[in-house]
């Protein structure tokens, strides 16, 4: 499902350069997961980040479910990670503007051949799973730590996505 081949990060200023990654090799398969640990700084997230399309790397290959991503465009890029991912984020990343439903339904909204009906009915369930049916309507800012997180966790999987990053 995901394979990284002598992956490499390095961010340079004028004078300084970090190395983030270096020559990570991993395969994970479909079913598998995969839990990366280690200290504050150590090249965890910037490893998600390139996986998920989200940041490229300096040197090395990314395949996900056998496309590599080098060569594939912005827009194809931005459409496997809209048809194959979910990202359950940190720090959530719901959008104030829009109220819990619209958030969920917000992956579904970028995707050809799903109606904004079907959209909502998805969300409507996948929220119901989580445990937050009565909080449709509420908007981000009304919600605790722990129902954001829900929130967050439902819109990374209302797209029923290959993989989950979180």
């Amino acid at each position: 499902m995901i394979k990284v081949t002598n992956l490499c990060k390095e961010f340079r200023t004028d004078e300084i350069k970090t190395t983030a990654l270096e020559n990570i090799n991993l395969d994970i398969n479909s079913g598998e997961f995969l839990s990366i640990m280690g200290p504050s700084g150590c090249g965890k997230s910037t490893l998600l980040n390139i996986i998920g399309l989200l940041d490229t790397p300096t040197k090395g290959s990314v395949k996900i479910d056998g496309q590599e991503t080098s060569k594939l465009t912005d827009r194809q890029q931005t459409r496997l990670r809209n048809e194959k991912l979910g990202f359950v984020f940190q720090n959530f990343h719901l959008i104030p503007s829009l109220n819990v439903i619209e958030n969920v339904m917000l992956p579904l909204t970028y995707r050809s051949g799903v109606s904004d009906k079907e959209s909502r009915e998805r969300a409507r369930a996948i929220l119901e799973k989580v445990g937050l049916s009565h909080r449709l309507h509420h908007m981000p800012g009304q919600l605790s730590g722990g129902q954001s997180q829900r929130v967050a966790i439902a819109r990374a999987i209302v797209g029923t996505p290959k993989i989950v990053f979180a």
